[in-house]
C-alpha cells in the first residue's frame, strides 16, 4: 500500500453515519426513539464465464461457489434517509460512484451525498467493467427496494476481536521483502509476518419490531482473498452471511464493509470457511451484548483531511518493514507539528505557554483566528448543532421585527 500524499476519506458507520464526499451536516430525532430499516438485496453473479479480477493470471471461469449481491441499507428517521451500499467486488471507481449515487437520488429521493458505497475486495469476481452499465442499475435497484420496504427497526452496537484470522501479508526473505502469496507454501508458512493487523470487529445491527435481525453492518480490516481456486466467489464476506443464516435460522443480510486493511490478508492456511465460522460466530456473540441505541438520531457528515506520505516516494517494502517502529515515529511527528500549527492558529497565531503577557510580547508567524474553545465546550456547541437552523431563524425574524419598526426613525449612528 503506497501511502502517497494525498486527500483521503475515512468512513465510519456507528451512530454516525458518514456520507462520502458530503459537506452538509444534518440531524433529526428520531420519532419513539425507533429508526425505520429497509434491506434490498440484487444477485449480480456472472451467468457465463469470466475473468477473475483479482488473480495475479488471466484465469476464466463460470464456476460459481457463493453468489455475488449488491446489498443496501436504507434507515429513515423523520424524513432524514441515509443508504449504505456494499458490493461483491474488487473494486468501484469514484467516477461510477457518482453516478450510482444520482440515480439513487432520482430513484428514491435520499440525497447522493447520503449514500455510502462499499466494495467487498473479493478477488474472485469481474470488474465493474464487466456488468452493462457497471453496476450502477443493480445498485440503484437495491437502495429503491431498501427504500420501499422500510419498517420499524431497533439500532445496536458492538465491538468484538477477532484473533488469528488475519495478518500483514508482508514476511522478509534474504533482506527482501515479499507477499507471503508470492512464495512458495513450504517458505510462506514458515516467514513471521512484518507489519502489524487489526483484529477489531465494529458492528451495528438492525432488529425488526418482531424481535427478528434483519441486517448487520460490520467492519473488518482484511482483504477478501481467502484463497486462490478459480471459481466466482464473495470470499468470506459471502461465509459470513451463510453461517449467519445457518445460525439464526432465517433470512439476514451481512453487510460487510472494508477496514484498513492495506496490507493485511486472511492468515496464512485460514481458510473461506473457517473464516465465516469465527467471524460469523463472533458476530453471533456480539449480538448477545449490543448496546442499544436509547434516543437514536439520524447524523451524515464527511470528513476529508490529508495524511502524511512517506518521506522517500520510493516504495522500499523490506525497508520499510524492517523499520516499522521509525515508520510510526514519522507518522506520529507529522501530527504532532499540525496539531501544534492548529493549536497556534486557535489563538491568532499566538502561543499562550510562552508567557504571561502574550499578548504584547509574540509578533504571530501565522495570523490564526479565536478558536479557542476546550472540548466541553465543543461538545456542548454539537449537541445544539439540531436546533441551531431554528435558532437561527429566529433570530432573524426578531432582527427584522426591529428594521421594521425603526425604519422611518431618524438614528444617529456611531463612527
Amino acid at each position: 500500500m503506497n501511502l502517497s500524499k494525498r486527500l483521503v476519506p475515512f468512513f465510519a458507520t456507528l451512530l454516525l453515519l458518514v456520507a462520502v464526499q458530503s459537506l452538509a451536516e444534518e440531524k433529526a430525532p428520531a420519532a419513539g426513539g425507533r429508526f425505520e430499516a429497509g434491506v434490498g438485496v440484487v444477485d449480480i453473479t456472472p451467468r457465463e464465464a469470466v475473468k477473475l479480477a483479482g488473480m495475479p493470471q488471466a484465469l476464466m471461469t463460470s464456476r460459481v461457489t457463493t453468489r455475488l449481491h449488491a446489498r443496501a441499507l436504507v434507515l429513515s428517521a423523520n424524513g432524514a434517509r441515509v443508504a449504505i451500499v456494499t458490493l461483491d467486488a474488487l473494486k468501484y471507481p469514484v467516477e461510477q460512484v457518482q453516478k450510482a449515487r444520482l440515480g439513487i437520488e432520482q430513484a428514491t429521493g435520499i440525497p447522493a451525498s447520503h449514500v455510502i458505497i462499499c466494495a467487498s475486495h473479493t478477488h474472485r469476481g469481474p470488474l465493474w467493467s464487466h456488468y452493462p452499465d457497471q453496476l450502477v442499475t443493480p445498485i440503484v435497484e437495491a437502495v429503491s427496494m431498501a427504500a420501499r420496504n422500510l419498517e420499524p427497526c431497533t439500532l445496536g452496537a458492538a465491538n468484538g476481536v477477532v484473533e488469528g484470522l488475519s495478518e500483514c501479508r508482508r514476511v522478509i526473505k534474504d533482506g527482501r521483502a515479499w507477499n507471503r502469496w508470492q512464495l512458495p507454501p513450504e517458505e510462506a508458512d514458515r516467514l513471521p509476518a512484518e507489519g502489524p493487523s487489526d483484529p477489531g470487529l465494529g458492528l451495528l445491527a438492525v432488529t425488526g419490531a418482531d424481535g427478528r435481525l434483519r441486517a448487520v453492518v460490520y467492519n473488518f480490516a482484511c482483504h477478501a482473498a481467502s484463497a486462490r481456486d478459480p471459481v466466482i466467489s464473495a470470499d468470506f464476506p459471502g461465509e459470513v452471511e451463510l453461517h449467519l443464516r445457518s445460525e439464526l435460522g432465517h433470512e439476514v443480510s451481512a453487510l460487510f464493509l472494508t477496514g484498513a486493511s492495506g496490507d493485511v490478508n486472511p492468515a496464512s492456511g485460514v481458510s473461506g470457511e473457517r473464516f465465516g465460522r469465527e467471524l460469523g460466530g463472533e458476530i453471533l456473540r456480539c449480538l448477545q451484548r449490543l448496546e442499544p441505541v436509547a434516543e437514536p438520531s439520524l447524523a451524515v457528515a464527511t470528513r476529508s483531511f490529508e495524511m502524511p506520505g512517506r518521506e522517500n516516494p520510493k516504495f522500499e517494502e523490506a525497508e520499510i518493514a524492517c523499520n516499522w517502529p521509525a515508520q510510526l515515529e514519522h507518522y506520529r511527528k507529522a501530527f504532532t507539528e499540525k496539531m501544534e500549527r492548529a493549536r497556534l492558529l486557535r489563538w491568532y497565531g499566538l502561543d499562550r505557554t510562552k508567557s504571561a503577557d502574550f499578548r504584547c510580547s509574540q509578533m504571530p508567524e501565522e495570523c490564526g483566528y479565536k478558536y479557542h474553545m476546550n472540548d466541553f465546550s465543543a461538545s456542548v456547541g454539537l449537541g445544539n448543532m439540531a436546533a441551531a437552523r431554528h435558532d437561527i431563524r429566529l433570530r432573524r425574524a426578531i432582527a427584522n421585527y426591529y428594521f421594521r419598526r425603526i425604519r422611518n426613525e431618524r438614528l444617529v449612528l456611531p463612527l
